[in-house]
């Protein structure tokens, strides 16, 4: 609404703010005081709580909140009331104020049932209290909106007499319908000082728009590590600044959840990704998706946001809306009821009267009636957020459990795969080294068996060469025996039969000796030596 309010002002309006809540800081940033009426939060108290803590905290604030804007409607006299708030419209209908609603979230936007039922009593009660209803929308026209008519020309002239005709026109299609139309308009930003816009130098590749619902810190901390220069507003290092529009402007790419940031991302031409966090914010991303509006693209998860950022959608162009509203505002209190501007610069006059309007304690009690129909319709609304949040909580669990199970379904398999695997080669690789190992030793078996075989023969080999040798040296020594006896055999015969004696007496001892020696020698030399020391003896015996 500062936007509406600022070209209001330019418009040569004087304007006082009302509302408080998260955009107070914003209100004293470009220089307004503003009235902060008894806050009321039905999603904090209702999401957040329960129905017990809407029906004994909501509900009694909601009465205060419209008291609160009576009270001061009526201190103020001011010529009109703009606004979104729909406790300051109800507080306008007891006032008699002229009352223009801007207002984006028509029942059309939701797909829910309960929540479109929840947004047509806000919608109906609005467009039946109201002037006219300004439909601010970066979407096109669709089928199941309510019927919208495109904002006439700006007028500036001051009423004349020869519009006395027209104006009875419009009093009697007025009293001829229930509600007023729709006018739709090009979104609305707050233009804020161009002077602030950052330099080239220091401007930002992306700008990070959270809501008051919504937290896209993990987003901006996820863009600044794929090294794009951010700007994240929701963090604890930014400085609230009077508008945000030159630094979009500024900007390559705007990540945003709310509708607001959405129409000043259009405004300043900057492709924008929406990636929402509440129903309302998913509402308006499905038009945004279904329209396939130019400039923007919608993203459900963080991943999709670095997809978005890194292959951005064509820039949007669009006039901003907040100067039609305040033309549209202007030149209907011209054509209404004044023909010079009202008291204390104010546009317009007041349409309450002394006489007429109710008593203080009348109207509190009426307020308070109004009120509590206005909060059964808020809870309503409340509970068809909070029960389909809860449902895509739970859809959303149940789709994370299935992925969960698929994956760890998927893990053990190929875990259990791995190991089998595993299992196999370990198993193929122990059969390969036993088998290796029986190949192996079954070899070494047959060559100690070949080198035992061989062994054995080159003993025997061994030993009959020396037996044969024996058996020649004993028969060379027979020979020498039997010369010696022939030579000996003219000594005289007696010397030769001793001598033949001793000599078969040697020969049963050589045979002794050789057949001993064979047994008890365990190599061919000792054997020989033996042989050698028993062919001594012999000799010295026959001597």
């Amino acid at each position: 609404m500062l936007a509406v309010a600022d070209a209001l002002v330019e418009a040569g309006a004087e304007v006082e703010l009302a509302g408080g809540g998260a955009g107070t800081q914003f209100v004293a940033l470009n220089g307004y005081d503003e009235f902060e009426p008894t806050t009321v939060d039905y999603i904090d108290t209702y999401q957040g709580g329960s129905l017990r803590s809407v029906l004994s905290e909501s509900v009694p604030a909601t009465a205060e909140r419209v008291t609160d804007y009576v009270e001061w409607l009526r201190g103020l006299d001011p010529d009109a009331l703009v606004t979104d708030d729909m406790f300051a419209a109800i507080a306008a209908t007891r006032t008699d104020i002229p009352l223009y609603v801007l207002k984006h979230d028509l029942p059309a936007l939701y797909r829910d049932r309960i929540e479109r039922t929840g947004a047509a009593f806000h919608t109906e009660f609005q467009r039946s209290a109201a002037r006219e209803f300004f439909y601010p929308a970066v979407w096109p026209p669709a089928e199941d909106e309510p019927a919208v008519t495109e904002p006439e020309p700006v007028v500036t002239e001051p009423h004349t007499e020869n519009e006395d005709e027209r104006e009875d026109e419009g009093e009697s299609e007025n009293e001829n319908s229930e509600s007023a139309d729709v006018t739709r308009i090009p979104p609305v930003a707050l233009e804020g000082d161009e002077t602030a816009s950052p330099d080239e130098e220091s401007a930002p590749d992306v700008v990070v728009v959270p809501s008051h619902y919504s937290e896209l810190g993990r987003v901006a901390d996820n863009l600044a590590r794929q090294g794009y220069d951010v700007i994240d507003v929701g963090s604890d290092e930014w400085d609230p600044v009077a508008s945000l529009l030159p630094y979009l402007r500024a900007a390559d790419v705007v990540v945003c959840s709310g509708y607001s940031t959405v129409m000043d991302a259009a405004v300043a031409g900057t492709p924008c990704v929406v990636h929402p966090a509440t129903d309302e914010q998913e509402a308006v991303a499905n038009r945004l998706e279904d329209a396939d509006v130019t400039g923007f693209a919608v993203a459900e998860t963080p991943i999709d946001v670095l997809d978005a950022v890194a292959s951005p959608p064509d820039a949007p162009s669009f006039e901003n809306g907040a100067t039609d509203v305040a033309a549209a505002v202007i030149d209907d209190l011209w054509d209404g009821t004044m023909a010079s501007p009202g008291k204390d610069g104010a546009v317009g006059s007041s349409g309450a009267n002394d006489t007429g309007s109710p008593t203080d304690s009348d109207a509190t009690l009426a307020d308070r009636g109004v009120a509590g129909g206005v909060a059964l319709g808020a809870a309503t609304r409340a509970t068809a957020l909070r029960t389909r949040r809860y449902a895509g909580v739970g859809k959303e669990y149940a789709s994370t459990g299935g992925v969960l199970a698929y994956r760890y379904a998927r893990w053990a398999g190929r875990t259990a795969v791995r190991y089998a695997t595993v299992a196999a080669v370990t198993l193929a690789d122990w059969t390969r080294r036993t088998a290796r190992w029986t190949r192996t030793t079954a070899h070494r078996c047959r060559r100690y068996a070949t080198a035992i075989t061989a062994l054995s023969t080159a003993t025997l080999v061994v030993t009959g060469v020396g037996l044969r040798g024996t058996g020649n040296r004993i028969a060379r020594g027979t020979v020498t025996a039997t010369s010696t006896l022939r030579s000996v055999a003219s000594t005289g015969l007696e010397q030769a039969a001793t001598g033949c004696e001793r000599l078969a007496d040697g020969l049963q001892r050589v045979a002794a000796g050789c057949r001993a020696g064979a047994d008890a020698l365990g190599s061919p030399g000792n054997r020989l030596a033996g042989l050698g020391r028993r062919l001594r003896e012999t000799a010295r015996s026959s001597e």
